[in-house]
């Protein structure tokens, strides 16, 4: 069984965005590669004033743009930043 999922690195793991059951506990094959997201963009450099975060999230985002922390920003962080993007279009 083959399958691609895109998931996040950090160090040596990787997260993956969905459950792979078929697989679970199985020793696999993983080829790495970039994926373009520009709600990671975003996340990374747009001054964060531009969204509608919570206090909590806009400094959970600062933290982890200073390598401060491994926090990875959530689906309610991305959901906010991705809805502001296409509403910039």
């Amino acid at each position: 069984m083959s399958s691609s999922i895109v998931g996040r690195v950090h160090g040596t793991t990787i997260e993956l965005e969905a459950p792979l059951p078929a697989l679970e506990g199985q020793r696999v094959r993983v080829v790495v590669e970039p994926v373009e997201d520009p709600v990671d963009d975003a996340i990374r450099n747009a001054p964060l004033d531009d969204f509608p975060l919570t206090d909590e999230e806009r400094a959970a985002v600062a933290e982890w743009r200073a390598g401060k922390t491994h926090w990875i920003p959530g689906a309610a962080v991305r959901a906010k930043i991705e809805a502001r993007l296409r509403d910039a279009k």
